[in-house]
């Protein structure tokens, strides 16, 4: 029986060896990402990539206030990533069929145009090495800072478990159950909000399977059948022997990989096949249940653990300032949550 985890709240730590018990609510002025891009604009093209700050804002939010302020339509914006509401946030916009002159005119509070630059190809979904964070955090007494230190260096030693926060559920934790309903035809919302609850009740299941694994002890050993993941560059593979690949695991180099359920999705083999077979058992769903949402759930296999990069903590004013480096698509709050803070 894999236990649903609780939507609220992360599992069990990766590292014990001791916690803070703070609490942390993001702020603009306390909590700072940064886009770190898979690339650079090349200065020609017909795509204006612009370098924006934002304080307050949703990226969504950001994208409509472009379209409108540049009387442009949705599909000639582009984006790498989603950013937070509540921080100062930096990230790359690409725009198709304005002008340099157009874009220097807007103003609007809570948003910043950093630079301006042409680029060949328009920006997509996930073009981003990763983001950068810069938590500060009240409250933390120095002798704490030590502990800190302890733990991000066996984090980066071992990875973090790459659970997805609890803000991917909503304030009350129904996204799970809403995106259930709606892949069985229970609920009916609009197209963006479809794609949205999916996606939440795909991170659940997938929550549910990593904090399995962890209570196995399985985060980072190899198991024949599984699907393992190349660190370096994404690349998927079946693991048929593990003794073998269990070095380049305890490297960092490659990690089993959990599902992201839907018809498209490879699942593992040998026991990891069984548990993901039976966590679908248990929802009484098959892979060809998620057929029915066609394009938005389509599936795939995502890491179970990610690398920490960049980490530090030093003593800043009344507590500590955090700094660490996350790839795409992973939760600065799992951190925060293996070092004893919440994030609320």
């Amino acid at each position: 029986m894999i236990a649903q985890t609780e939507p609220l709240s992360l599992p069990r730590r990766a590292v014990d060896l001791g916690s803070l018990s703070l609490s942390f609510r993001p702020k603009v002025e306390t909590f700072r990402v940064e886009e770190i891009p898979a690339y650079l604009p090349s200065g020609e093209g017909e795509h204006l990539f612009l370098h924006i700050e934002k304080r307050g804002w949703t990226t969504k939010d950001l994208l409509d206030w472009l379209a409108q302020s540049l009387s442009l339509k949705s599909r000639d914006i582009g984006h790498a990533g989603m950013k937070d509401r509540h921080a100062t946030t930096t990230q790359w916009v690409s725009v198709w069929g304005t002008t340099e002159e157009a874009v220097a005119a807007l103003d609007q509070e809570g948003i910043t145009i950093l630079e301006a630059q042409r680029h060949g190809n328009k920006l997509r979904m996930g073009h981003l090495r990763g983001n950068r964070f810069h938590v500060q955090l009240d409250g933390v007494e120095p002798e704490q800072i030590g502990m800190m230190e302890s733990i991000l260096e066996r984090l980066q030693t071992m990875g973090v478990p790459n659970f997805y926060g609890p803000q991917r559920f909503g304030r009350d934790g129904t996204n799970r159950r809403e995106g259930r309903a709606v892949l069985l035809g229970e609920k009916r919302v609009g197209r963006w909000r479809t794609q949205f609850l999916i996606s939440a009740y795909q991170s659940a299941l997938f929550n549910d399977l990593l904090a399995f694994r962890m209570e196995q002890g399985l985060l980072d050993t190899a198991q024949a059948g599984d699907r393992m993941q190349k660190h370096s560059n994404g690349g998927v593979f079946l693991c048929s022997e593990p003794e073998v690949e269990q070095p380049r695991v305890d490297e960092l180099a490659i990690s089993p990989t959990g599902p992201m359920f839907g018809y498209k999705m490879s699942p593992c083999e040998g026991a990891p096949g069984e548990w993901e077979a039976s966590l679908l058992e248990q929802e009484e769903l098959t892979l060809d249940t998620f057929r029915a949402m066609g394009k938005h759930a389509k599936g795939t296999r995502r890491s179970l653990r990610v690398p920490l990069e960049e980490a530090s903590v030093q003593q800043h004013e009344n507590g500590a300032l955090l700094t660490f480096s996350l790839p795409p698509g992973s939760y600065a709050s799992v951190v925060l949550h293996e070092l004893g803070v919440t994030m609320g």
